[in-house]
């Protein structure tokens, strides 16, 4: 079911970015005649650093990222097999709806399950961010990134690179 969720979900997300690029296409005077796709489309190698193969990437705000993480306002599923993985990802579905303060319930629970949960302490962040609470929220992009310093979704984020001076 929850594939299935997540399937529908990239469906969206795809059909937006293509509507939106016809739209861009047809207002644009620009001297290039690039494609549509081609625009929305980053190449791994140039713009993204490690990105799995055959993982859909997009440009947002300068850098790349994958659709599960567009489709979820930016906030990071965790493994299902992860200690913590389950309120996490609870956490990440409120997130996306607007509901921070619940969210950061619920990331604050994956984290009393595992405080080395990267993606917790990420998305926590984001909360706290949404909630005005920037300091708190600083920390805990600091911790994700010495937890997960491969993991682009998080090293490579802007507003990681915001709250941490990079």
């Amino acid at each position: 079911m929850r594939n299935l969720m997540i399937s529908v979900v990239l469906v969206f997300v795809v059909a937006f970015l293509s509507v939106g690029c016809d739209k861009k296409e047809a207002d644009s005077t620009s001297k290039t005649q690039e494609a549509p796709a081609e625009k929305a489309m980053v190449e791994p190698e140039e713009e993204a650093g490690e990105v799995e193969e055959g993982e859909d990437v997009v440009e947002g705000e300068g850098k790349a990222m994958n659709l599960g993480q567009l489709a979820t306002g930016g906030s990071l599923l965790a493994a299902e097999d992860e200690n913590g993985a389950t309120e996490n990802n609870e956490g990440v579905a409120h997130f996306k709806e607007g509901h921070w303060d619940v969210a950061e319930k619920h990331f604050l629970a994956a984290l009393a399950v595992n405080e080395k949960l990267a993606e917790a302490h990420y998305n926590l962040a984001l909360a706290l961010d949404k909630l005005g609470n920037h300091g708190d929220a600083t920390a805990h992009f600091k911790n994700a990134l010495e937890l997960a310093p491969g993991n682009v979704n998080i090293s490579e984020s802007q507003i990681l690179k915001d709250h941490l001076g990079g």
